[in-house]
């Protein structure tokens, strides 16, 4: 990613093992380490999912992309209307490819690091872990800087949602007509219309293996 606030992601962490399992969401930005939720849930729900992105939304901005995996709780029909009523576009990997969402990956392990040593898990604990990854911890990769100074400074997002909207669904429309009709040429129609759209306007730029 190119600049911060562009795409945001969302992974589940799951904490200690069962029966006393927790389930946390936690979401973060593309372009910086910087997590903008952590919340623990009831349950993975889509209503528990549709929920935690709204105060996130709310509290930080909506991304114009957010990228999730194919769990059937973030295609559930509740995601879906509040992904629609902030106009973000929902951005899946590739089928088996974890690679593709080896931020979270990484950013998991700082996760279960923090956690492994916390007297007790709640989203006090979370907010904490969240604080001083995003504000106390000066990152080389960041020139020696937080996430959080890198996350303030960010500019404000003037792509017109609507636009790079209807330009993901001619693109899909073009390439679902040159891939086919399967199933997975479909979603990787839509996975390709949105990554070419946001390279055609500089938001992120492709490398070996992959974008960034």
């Amino acid at each position: 990613m190119t600049e911060p606030g562009v795409l945001r992601s969302l992974d589940q962490l799951y904490i200690g093992a069962r029966p006393a399992q927790q389930i946390a969401l936690i979401a973060s930005d593309a372009s910086t380490p910087y997590r903008t939720s952590a919340r623990t849930v009831l349950a993975y729900t889509g209503e528990e999912v549709a929920r935690v992105l709204e105060e996130d939304f709310t509290r930080n901005g909506a991304p114009l992309v957010l990228r999730m995996d194919r769990a059937s709780s973030h295609d559930a029909p509740a995601v879906r209307d509040v992904l629609r009523a902030h106009e973000v576009l929902q951005l899946h990997g590739p089928a088996r490819y974890p690679q593709y969402y080896g931020q979270h990956e990484r950013q998991n392990r700082e996760h279960n690091d923090w956690l492994a040593h916390a007297e007790k898990i709640d989203d006090a604990e979370l907010a904490e872990m969240m604080r001083v990854l995003n504000e106390r911890w000066l990152r080389p990769s960041l020139g020696w800087r937080s996430a959080a100074e890198v996350w303030e400074r960010r500019t404000r997002l003037r792509t017109d949602r609507r636009q790079l909207r209807r330009e993901v669904m001619q693109r899909t429309a073009r390439l679902r007509a040159r891939l086919g009709a399967k199933r997975q040429a479909v979603r990787l129609a839509e996975r390709l219309a949105i990554e070419q759209a946001l390279e055609d306007r500089g938001l992120v730029r492709r490398i070996p293996g992959g974008w960034c």
